[in-house]
């Protein structure tokens, strides 16, 4: 039972379409709001007189929102439809991400021990152009999920997580263009994510969460050293030193880090983590590298992914101390969550539940928002959220309302 459930308002969609294949990951484009890339993957079921595995495919699909009307309250009257541009693809596509330092890149992970790097295309239609192909580790094992580094000293730098429960660091300008961290996690590495601490690209800490219900920290830095000290490999392992694990905390695996960005740096380094075991959680890492939970919520569902609503910032709080931001959960079987995460000074946070939405039958796996301007009502902006489900090929579009002041700069990466 999701907990104090009662009050939380259930969200209809406005426009409802079925996908050619099954929905692993989903992003609106930086450079264009009303431009969303998915990824997909299909496992083809062999008969009973065939031999040998099954066959896997998958595609990058792209839409692009058309319509009498693009913008705010339009959406309520005039539905908007779906212009698609799909991109074939070998190999299961479990997780894409735009790049923050160039908009119009995208990276991919893979089913094949790859990342793609694609560039976006605008003029006239929408379409995906891939770049090149970084082959990070072998082909049998699965990219689970990449964060670029938030440094733009280290634009072309991504962080992957890994099925054998190992994270690596590749940069596709460099050779070798990949340093593997071994033995990051006993099982599946699920997500992996990046700080943005104040300072140089140095003070970055990289997060992984894994089936083992782990959760780490890396100082890359360190692991950089370690990596590059090893000629001739072409795939570098570090050996560095882990400052921190909790495997208690979580009674399930760590599928989703987003790191949080306070007001106030002088404060501990503080990140929203998502489990199967349901919870959502706010997590501070005291000075002894000891994790401290300072608020958590059960969501119904297990927590896969966690999306910041970029736009909506710290300056929607009636006190000038407080830090409040607002987060899409995508959960499972249960269905999407909008959430406000509220930071009231003093260590005191809370996870609140405003929205929820229901009308996927299958596992949703995927949830991005993207914000459209009202141009008839000037600064009154329109939250638009894409969700997929997986199994049933759905993907939904919905609208929530603002919720008040806009901020520029986003609290969490």
């Amino acid at each position: 039972m999701e907990d104090n459930d009662d009050s939380v308002s259930k969200i209809d969609s406005i426009f409802t379409t079925l996908l050619e294949a099954p929905p692993s990951c989903i992003e609106w484009a930086p450079l264009s709001p009303d431009v969303v890339a998915i990824g997909t993957y299909s496992l083809d079921v062999p008969n009973a007189s065939s031999e040998g595995p099954q066959s896997r495919s998958g595609s990058l699909v792209t839409y692009r929102l058309v319509g009498k009307s693009l913008y705010g309250l339009s959406f309520m009257t005039s539905y908007p439809a779906l212009v698609s541009n799909i991109q074939p693809s070998p190999v299961i596509v479990r997780y894409l991400h735009f790049s923050p330092h160039q908009p119009e890149v995208l990276a991919a992970a893979t089913s094949t021990g790859a990342v793609e790097i694609y560039q976006l295309h605008l003029v006239r239609s929408v379409s995906l152009e891939r770049l090149l192909i970084v082959q990070a580790v072998d082909q049998a094992v699965l990219v689970l999920s990449l964060a670029w580094h938030p440094s733009a000293e280290r634009s072309t730098e991504i962080a992957v997580s890994l099925s054998d429960g190992n994270v690596a660091l590749l940069d596709y300008n460099r050779n070798p263009a990949t340093q593997l961290v071994q033995g990051a996690h006993s099982l599946e590495a699920w997500t992996v994510s990046w700080s943005n601490p104040e300072g140089t690209s140095n003070d970055c800490v990289l997060y992984s969460g894994g089936d083992d219900s782990g959760l780490r920290a890396f100082l890359p830095e360190q692991l950089r050293r370690d990596a590059e000290a090893k000629d001739g490999d072409t795939e570098s392992t570090a050996s560095a030193v882990v400052p921190v694990l909790d495997t208690k905390i979580h009674g399930a695996g760590v599928t989703a880090i987003l790191p949080i960005k306070p007001a106030d740096h002088s404060r501990p380094e503080t990140i929203l983590t998502g489990s199967y075991d349901e919870y959502i959680r706010v997590l501070a890492l005291g000075p002894r590298g000891i994790w401290k939970v300072l608020a958590e919520k059960r969501l119904g569902g297990g927590v896969w992914r966690l999306k910041q609503i970029v736009g909506f910032g710290i300056n929607d709080t009636p006190q000038p101390t407080e830090t409040s931001f607002y987060t899409l959960a995508s959960c499972m079987h249960a269905g999407t969550r909008v959430l406000q995460i509220r930071d009231a000074g003093n260590g005191k946070w809370s996870i609140k539940v405003l929205y929820k939405f229901e009308e996927h039958e299958s596992m949703n796996y995927g949830s991005d928002a993207t914000v459209l301007w009202n141009q008839d009502e000037g600064k009154n902006p329109s939250v638009l959220i894409a969700s997929t489900s997986f199994y049933d090929r759905k993907l939904c579009l919905w609208r929530i309302p603002s919720f008040g002041t806009v901020s520029n700069t986003p609290d969490a990466i």
